[in-house]
């Protein structure tokens, strides 16, 4: 990308949100002005940027299993239950999605675990302890362990094995407690404004939703989420008790984010909703709409407003979407001419050595174009090599530098020019301009001067044959 863009992003950074699919080059020219990190994003990405499962959650069970496994040497330390208590509380509520039975299999038996050194602490006097009252929770007048009871909400038909629980009368404690929390009355998840194609799960596993628009759950700790298109746009951590009745209020409805979607570039700020995600890609985001005409907008969580682009080159050179530019450069190339144009005819004989002359050229030239087409003008300075390549003129002048006015018209590579060669010939040809970078282009020029015929006072008409001249080198274009 141009580096112009490059110098402009350094200031900021931001994702960028594509209405629709852009081409490589729009998803390029923007991202490179947005100073983007990340691929082009589409509108589910904006909506789930928050609450996405990401590699937080990974690095949530990671830490998860990792625990587990180091409290089970203090098992058989004295008071060793509290460590495993205390050290796995962290972990345990760090996890906020269940996103496979893998995920459920280590949270379960985390739970599990955790629940068997609650009640081998504690044992009668789960009730009684202050120490106790985070970890418990009472059903029909018993004071059961806490993890426990959320371990059933989790898996309701698992039963704990002696890896989960070694000890043979926690084994049976957990049985009863699965049968106590059981046998209590339901509680009921409501969704609420659940987008169409959306679908809400309990735990990892599918939601079923009964035909009085809510769904039945163990009592306990439940993990809710809700997926559209693959992603998770939605995500609770809910602990509900006995016939207890929740709603999950989907945060960003369809109706809302439709509405800030379609009502862009309305400066008004986005739906509060929406903040958090905004916030999750980096307090700003860029949302880009490719269809009819490139847009873009820079959404903040205190407004929205429009992003003019910087023009960028085309593949054929020159400003993308029209325009003036200006360009110079230097070339080398060859002067010829049939008579004694570019000698001093004192001290040398016309020879064809004499005649053609090597010359360095410098120019400059401002263009305008449209679409295609390029107009323009520009100067030429044409400098010949050797001691006695001069052009003559008037009763006694001569130089050595060869100015060349020009206009021309054409395509973006190639126009036609029209000018005057100073100090004599009338000229017709070609310039020729090939883009080899952001800024810089190949210059190729080439003419032929007409053959004049003057009259001088007092002498001898002036007779001066046709003068050719090409010349390449390189140059710089820069957009006006």
């Amino acid at each position: 990308m141009p580096v112009i863009l490059a110098l402009i992003a350094s200031a900021h950074a931001a994702e960028v949100v594509w209405l629709s699919p852009p081409d490589a080059a729009q998803a390029e020219r923007v991202a490179a002005a947005a100073a983007a990190t990340g691929r082009p994003l589409a509108p589910i990405d904006l909506r789930a940027a928050a609450t996405d499962a990401t590699a937080a959650d990974t690095k949530a069970y990671a830490s998860l299993i990792g625990t587990l496994k180091e409290v089970r040497k203090y098992e058989t330390q004295l008071d060793g239950e509290l460590l495993i208590i205390d050290e796995l509380a962290g972990p345990i509520g760090n996890v906020t999605l269940v996103r496979d039975e893998a995920d459920r299999t280590s949270l379960f038996s985390a739970l599990a675990y955790q629940g068997f050194a609650v009640d081998r602490y504690f044992a009668g006097q789960l009730g009684k302890d202050p120490r106790g009252q985070p970890y418990r929770a009472e059903y029909e007048g018993l004071f059961v362990a806490q993890p426990w009871v959320d371990a059933v909400a989790l898996d309701p038909e698992r039963e704990v094995t002696p890896y989960d629980i070694a000890e043979a009368p926690q084994r049976v404690a957990y049985a009863n407690v699965m049968a106590l929390a059981k046998r209590q009355l339901p509680a009921r998840l409501v969704p609420m404004d659940l987008p169409v194609g959306a679908t809400l799960f309990a735990d990892g596993r599918p939601l079923v939703v009964g035909a009085s628009g809510s769904a039945n759950l163990v009592p306990g700790r439940h993990l809710i989420h809700a997926m559209l298109d693959g992603r998770v746009i939605a995500r609770w951590d809910v602990r509900l008790a006995p016939g207890q009745k929740a709603d999950a209020v989907i945060p960003l409805s369809d109706a809302v984010f439709t509405a800030f979607i379609d009502g862009l570039p309305a400066a008004t700020p986005p739906p509060k909703a929406l903040s958090a995600a905004i916030h999750a890609l980096g307090d700003e985001v860029w949302v880009a709409d490719p269809r009819d005409g490139l847009r873009v907008w820079k959404v903040r969580a205190d407004g929205v407003s429009t992003v003019e682009l910087p023009k960028v080159k085309a593949t054929t050179g020159g400003s993308e979407e029209g325009g003036l530019s200006v360009a110079a450069g230097v070339m080398g190339g060859w002067l010829s001419t049939g008579d004694f144009l570019l000698q001093n005819p004192d001290p040398v004989l016309a020879t064809k050595a004499t005649v053609n002359a090597p010359a360095v050229t410098f120019g400059g030239a401002v263009d305008f174009d449209a679409g295609p087409a390029r107009f323009g003008a520009g100067v030429d300075v044409a400098m010949t090599l050797g001691a006695n390549h001069f052009a003559l003129y008037g009763e006694d002048g001569s130089t050595r530098l060869r100015t060349y006015p020009y206009v021309a018209g054409g395509v973006k590579l190639a126009q036609a020019t029209l000018g005057y060669a100073f100090p004599h010939h009338p000229t017709a040809g070609l310039r020729l301009t090939l883009p080899i970078g952001d800024v810089v282009e190949a210059r190729v020029l080439g003419w032929y001067g007409l053959g004049v015929s003057r009259d001088r006072e007092g002498g001898v008409p002036f007779e001066g044959t046709a003068l050719y001249a090409i010349s390449a080198g390189v140059g710089g274009r820069f957009d006006l």
